[in-house]
């Protein structure tokens, strides 16, 4: 018997991709799992192929969220599991149009905000849950000509924090893994847009990661032990939200805290009172220098 058995869960942006890998790993883990998304062909493929349900939803469209989190309820019986991985690419600078900008932000932030408001009454009646964003490397670094995409994924890693403070009461988990560049059919269209072979791409930072190895691995191996770790995670009742997961090819698994421990804060307080005590210093050796 897996160790979610008995669990359900919704994948949204699970019909191909790393959503399907997710919502693969998720199944195997022994979870009934929905798959949320707008690409009915691909969807009602990867439910099929995997033994899923899909619902058709467009987590930019509040009414389409509640009406599928609603399906899969009625359905499956209840919700203990969100992985919000529905994102859309766009990958734009300052020469943005106002339509590029809502489009993104309407997926990439709203969208889990939707889901999340409407899954979590029935995690609070299941007794408890679990929700995993699915930041990226793009949350945390700079990338020239990717203001619009980066922004998103940096407000995920900022919600990631306050659901964890706002749910912990709950017993709702919330987590974030973050993965670096992954070879999927969306970063592969967006490389046959370039012209680029799969091999110049993997010099591009903003299509995939720089370690070979790591492209030869597909999608669903990339992400199965930052998973497996979130997945143990869950079940830990009682534990406060700890952190996000970064995974990238190169850096491997990286745990980092969201919420401030009080060993933290007493560190930070101690690290200002010694800039201070330093800046005192510096300015009565200026002074001094200033002396005839």
């Amino acid at each position: 018997m897996g160790r979610l058995a008995g669990k359900v869960a919704i994948v949204t942006g699970g019909a191909q991709g790393i959503g399907r890998g997710i919502a693969e790993v998720y199944a195997e883990a022994g979870a009934v799992v929905a798959i949320l998304d707008w690409d009915v062909e691909a969807g009602k493929a990867a439910a099929s192929e995997l033994g899923l349900l899909f619902v058709e939803a467009d987590v930019s469209d509040e009414s389409s969220v509640e009406q599928a989190v609603e399906r899969v309820v009625s359905e499956l019986g209840a919700l203990h599991i969100l992985v919000n991985n529905a994102a859309v690419f766009v990958l734009k600078g300052l020469e943005a149009s106002v339509e590029d900008w809502q489009r993104v932000m309407a997926v990439n932030i709203m969208g889990p905000a939707l889901v999340a408001k409407h899954a979590v009454p029935h995690m609070r009646r299941a007794g408890g849950g679990a929700i995993v964003n699915v930041g990226s490397v793009s949350s945390f670094i700079g990338q020239r000509g990717m203001l619009t995409y980066n922004a998103t994924k940096a407000a995920i890693a900022e919600m990631t924090r306050c659901l964890a403070l706002d749910l912990v009461d709950d017993k709702i988990r919330v987590n974030a893994v973050c993965p670096g560049a992954v070879w999927t059919s969306q970063v592969q269209r967006m490389a046959t847009e370039k012209g680029l072979t799969r091999e110049q791409a993997a010099l591009r930072p903003d299509l995939a990661s720089t370690d070979d190895e790591a492209h030869r691995r597909p999608a669903r191996d990339r992400l199965r032990r930052a998973l497996s770790r979130v997945r143990r995670s869950f079940l830990r009742d009682g534990r406060p939200p700890d952190g996000r997961r970064r995974v990238d090819g190169r850096l491997g698994l990286q745990p980092a805290r969201l919420a401030p421990t009080e060993t933290m804060v007493k560190s930070s307080k101690q690290l200002g009172a010694r800039e201070r005590h330093r800046g005192q210093t510096r300015g009565r050796e200026s002074r001094a220098d200033r002396l005839p």
